[in-house]
């Protein structure tokens, strides 16, 4: 059961007090998802042997006390100018940490991109702002199409990004560091988020981010949200 990325193990038989999830097939693979809650007949918990489970099932707990690291070290090795041994978790950072899961992506280059749009100045700003005081690095910014690219070139960086968030986009998460920081879902936002004027809403291709900015907005905020399904449309009619 690994989908909050604690990690829970048990025997087959172990109960969980739990709520089955409405199941989707997602377009990669096939693989069930949860649906919000709002549209289930009968969410009640019942206590549901672990082999019964499925990935998406929800699981009722007392609410997790996740440790806040206010300094975490870096690993070296690859690049010719190394990073510091540890640096500061302050929320400049995690909003940082936020936008990347969103819109950061590593190439085989080892160049760190984070795509904006190019009238976001104040983004790009806190952008290259903490990557310089976080890291020590400065960053570039490359405008094409609309959108300003906000680049760091730094392979010891790019590997502790991608330890920390992953690397596939289908993949992209919080690491443990981040618990629940209003600051890292506020990165999201940015990165991410739009509004129809009602709803705040944030799209992702990662079936493990999206939990998790549930479980952070349930517990954090006491407020109840939703994740919706969507179908990826077809390119080219």
């Amino acid at each position: 059961l690994p989908q909050s990325h604690y990690g829970i193990s048990s025997t087959p038989e172990h109960p969980f007090l739990a709520i089955k999830g409405i199941r989707h097939k997602d377009y990669r693979g096939g693989h069930p998802y949860i649906d919000d809650l709002h549209n289930q007949k009968n969410h009640k918990p019942a206590w549901i042997q672990a082999k019964d489970l499925a990935r998406g099932d929800f699981l009722l707990s007392t609410r997790p006390d996740i440790p806040f690291s206010p300094k975490i070290g870096l690993k070296n090795g690859r690049s010719r100018k190394p990073l510091r041994s540890s640096i500061f978790v302050d929320k400049d950072l995690m909003w940082l940490i936020g936008l990347y899961v969103a819109d950061g992506s590593v190439s085989d280059r080892n160049t760190i991109s984070i795509a904006l749009t190019s009238g976001d100045s104040v983004g790009i700003e806190r952008t290259r702002k903490t990557f310089m005081d976080s890291f020590g690095i400065e960053a570039r910014v490359l405008e094409h199409d609309g959108c300003s690219d906000v680049r760091v070139y730094s392979a010891d960086l790019a590997d502790n990004l991608g330890g920390w968030c992953g690397h596939d986009p289908y993949e992209k998460h919080f690491p443990t560091f981040v618990g629940r920081s209003i600051h890292a879902l506020a990165g999201l936002q940015h990165g991410d988020g739009w509004t129809d004027g009602k709803h705040n809403s944030i799209t992702t291709v990662s079936c493990s981010l999206a939990h998790q900015a549930f479980e952070m907005l349930l517990l954090r905020y006491e407020t109840y949200p939703s994740i919706r399904i969507m179908k990826r449309a077809k390119v080219g009619g």
